[in-house]
């Protein structure tokens, strides 16, 4: 009971104080109009497509604001984001995921994708030979993955992304260079799983790897990555998912993450989509949480002994639901078609992100600012609150199908 007058009290709070402060970030008419609607009916909420048109909007505008000074950026995102795993490679990486998202769609011009992922790309590739121990700081002089799949693959999937909008041929011989590391790496593993780190995996990179390999294929007419998938299928459905739930673990001895999930079916969306629907399904079964005050997707399984609250990769965890598992979540609903789902998603996202602008904007102590830590900069130009958490909506709110034909 006390969680629920909880929720309705920033629900009301949403609707009398905090839609002037989303106000703020709103340019455009279509913006405006959407903000002006919102204000005029105490209970109504905008579309799913209206509600992902202004993060989109508002995250483009961003993140092209921040590439006008590439080096800036790179000093911004390299200290903003090293209170996480992979702060020194997804503010750059996932990014330009996004801005391939967006021309594919046609939302943007390909002219204009290429050069922002090129600034992304010029910023992360010494980022990642630093990071790798590349012999001499360069790649190309890598004779294995070294058991770093987390970087490569990627690094790999973000050059395979330039690859789809530019054909400029400048990245080539990297990008033709890191899949034979890959590709050595998942036939020497004969379906197993590919390491994350030399100390540690999460599975999901093995999908990374896998489905940067098609793209690559795709642009050089080769074709390994099936037999290689199919394999990999075969080995996790026999080790590592639960019968129970029909979901995969996150790393050895964990159980299934939301935050792991919900990117797994966006990778395999573009890889395997019926492998994507089946993860969905049985993720919905396993992981969804429909309250009458808030809906999203667990960050563990509903019913399992988990922590109390979330870490670094979950995000923080509101009644149960994830807030990584969830963002994530929306592109994994744009990816199998959810209307349902990416509906009560995107309309949170219209609601939450003001609530954490008017938290930050208290100064006042809060089990969201305790959550995040003096290592996680907060500001409340970004839509999330912080770059990190942008960087990952970015690509989620334009989740696009590739052109690759060995996905029908």
């Amino acid at each position: 009971m006390r969680k629920l007058l909880f929720s309705i009290l920033l629900l009301n709070l949403h609707v009398y104080c905090l839609t002037p402060i989303f106000a703020q970030n709103a340019t455009d008419t279509a913006s405006q109009k959407l903000l002006n609607s919102a204000q005029t009916s105490r209970f109504k909420l905008p579309t799913a497509t209206k509600a992902i048109a202004v993060a989109t909007d508002h995250l483009l505008k961003e993140f092209d604001r921040w590439l006008e000074h590439p080096k800036r950026y790179k000093i911004i995102a390299l200290k903003e984001c090293k209170g996480f795993p992979e702060g020194k490679l997804y503010p750059f990486t996932i990014p330009a995921l996004a801005y391939t998202n967006l021309a594919l769609s046609g939302k943007i011009k390909q002219e204009h994708a290429a050069r922002q992922i090129r600034k992304l790309l010029d910023a992360v590739i010494p980022i990642v030979a630093e990071f790798i121990h590349a012999p001499g700081g360069d790649i190309m002089q890598m004779k294995s993955y070294s058991r770093h799949g987390t970087f490569l693959s990627t690094l790999n999937l973000a050059l395979a992304n330039y690859a789809l909008v530019s054909k400029d041929g400048r990245y080539k011989k990297l990008h033709n260079h890191i899949p034979q590391l890959l590709l050595n790496a998942l036939k020497s593993k004969k379906g197993a799983y590919i390491d994350s780190y030399p100390t540690y995996t999460w599975y999901f990179d093995t999908i990374m790897a896998l489905l940067s390999l098609s793209l690559w294929e795709h642009e050089t007419k080769q074709s390994v990555t099936s037999a290689l998938l199919n394999a990999h299928l075969a080995w996790r459905n026999k080790n590592i998912v639960f019968k129970t739930t029909g979901l995969p673990r996150a790393f050895p001895e964990s159980n299934s993450r939301g935050c792991d999930i919900s990117m797994q079916i966006c990778l395999f969306a573009n890889l395997r989509p019926a492998e994507a629907q089946k993860l969905y399904d049985n993720y919905v079964k396993a992981h969804w949480i429909e309250l009458p005050y808030a809906a999203g997707f667990s960050e563990w399984p509903k019913g399992a002994k988990t922590p109390s609250g979330g870490d670094i990769d979950s995000g923080p965890i509101f009644f149960g639901i994830g807030s990584t598992a969830s963002g994530v979540g929306i592109g994994a609903a744009i990816a199998v078609n959810d209307q349902v789902r990416l509906k009560r998603l995107a309309q949170q996202l219209y609601i939450v992100s003001p609530l954490i602008h008017t938290i930050i904007a208290s100064g006042k102590n809060s089990p969201l600012l305790a959550w995040f830590g003096r290592n996680i900069p907060l500001n409340k130009e970004y839509l999330t609150g912080f770059l990190y958490g942008d960087a990952v909506l970015f690509y989620a709110v334009t989740w696009t199908k590739y052109p690759n034909e060995k996905t029908k």
